[in-house]
């Protein structure tokens, strides 16, 4: 999630559970040319997939998101002010706002009431890590260890004047946080991830204890890594009857082309990665989210407007070939290891054609039709 690698998630202590995009790397020379077309393209375009989910954008329309602070640590208050700044700069409101919670964090603060204030529709990122607590592991969740807590919280959120993207412990194919760790974690050619098991049964624990206690304007987002293990082969998808969006974080580490990164299905350094093809061939009946995303700002024009050879521009790629993807969520940040902030959102650049475009015109109509 937000733009810490797996391995920083494992070396801070308190870092924010499995946090975003994965295979940071040195920057390579894009080759320029258009990916060859997946097969799941193709069964796009012909109509397989029909969509059916809670709070779709408009026809013809995906949502506009963006995660704009220093840190997923900022201050609320801080992330609600540099929010209303990159508004102003890009000359429109975000449709939705990306928002990072440690596990004892109320999900229905300032930062999720002022989105809702401004028509936003917040995402709660909900990590397992607790400092200054005991662990949270996913075993303890499924066990009824933290009912109190959940049902604090899931009170709390059904209060919110409006509905809101929930993603628990997001990236969770990713190598695990020790604070997390449970009883039944798995080993993959030597390294430790959570278990699938226990995931699931705490993310369906979790959202029944949300339901039961009428906290229905949750939508619930499931939203591995583009890297780590296979997400649905490795057993953590909670099952269709749990899941209402699924998402993914992808970042372009390597100066792609817009279409070539959603598109991959190894990186250039030959890695496995779980882009647009994979999901959409898991889930062809769910709305895509790229829940985390960001380029190097050297190579933010090219990313953004593509060429005039044979990349498209990013709105085209989304609209001509990733159909399927209903959400778009940029970070708007930097770390100590990666930069994909925007140096100059503002009119004239890039980033501000592709977010004033009909296409990222999506907003919520603040309601969830089930």
């Amino acid at each position: 999630m937000s733009v810490f690698r797996a391995a920083r998630a494992v070396s801070t202590a308190l870092a924010l559970a499995s946090a975003t995009a994965s295979c940071a790397g040195p920057s390579l020379q894009s080759s320029g040319a258009a990916p060859a077309e997946p097969a799941a393209f193709a069964r796009a375009k012909a109509g397989l997939a029909t969509i059916n989910a809670p709070l779709l954008p408009p026809p013809g329309t995906i949502y506009l998101g963006a995660f704009v602070a220093p840190n997923p640590h900022a201050p609320p208050a801080e992330q609600i002010a540099d929010t209303a700044n990159f508004e102003s700069s890009i000359g429109r409101t975000l449709a939705i706002n990306l928002h990072y919670h440690l596990w004892s964090d109320t999900l229905a603060g300032i930062g999720e009431k002022d989105d809702i204030n401004n028509h936003r529709i917040p995402i709660i990122s909900w990590s397992c890590v607790n400092p200054g607590g005991p662990p949270v592991s996913d075993a303890a969740i499924a066990a009824g260890t933290w009912d109190k807590a959940i049902t604090t919280r899931a009170k709390a959120v059904a209060k919110l004047a409006g509905p809101v993207f929930l993603r628990y412990k997001w990236e969770m194919n990713l190598l695990y946080n020790k604070q997390c760790a449970g009883p039944n974690d798995i080993q993959v050619n030597g390294k430790s991830y959570y278990s699938p098991a226990d995931f699931v049964a705490a993310w369906q624990h979790i959202r029944s204890i949300f339901v039961g206690n009428n906290a229905t304007n949750v939508v619930w987002l499931w939203n591995p890594s583009g890297s780590g293990i296979d997400p649905d082969q490795s057993g953590y998808y909670p099952g269709d009857d749990n899941v209402d969006w699924v998402g993914f974080d992808w970042y372009d580490t390597f100066d792609q082309y817009f279409l070539t990164i959603y598109s991959d299905t190894t990186d250039p350094k030959g890695n496995s990665v779980y882009t647009y093809p994979h999901f959409l061939g898991a889930h062809p009946n769910k709305p895509l989210m790229i829940g985390e995303t960001g380029a190097f700002p050297n190579f933010q024009t090219d990313y953004f407007n593509g060429d005039q050879e044979s990349n498209p521009s990013a709105v085209t790629a989304l609209q001509s070939d990733l159909q399927n993807i209903q959400a778009y969520v940029y970070w708007d940040s930097k770390s100590t290891l990666d930069n994909y902030q925007i140096p100059d959102p503002g009119a004239g650049s890039p980033f501000y054609s592709f977010a004033n475009s009909p296409y990222m015109s999506g907003m919520s109509q603040m309601r969830i039709e089930r």
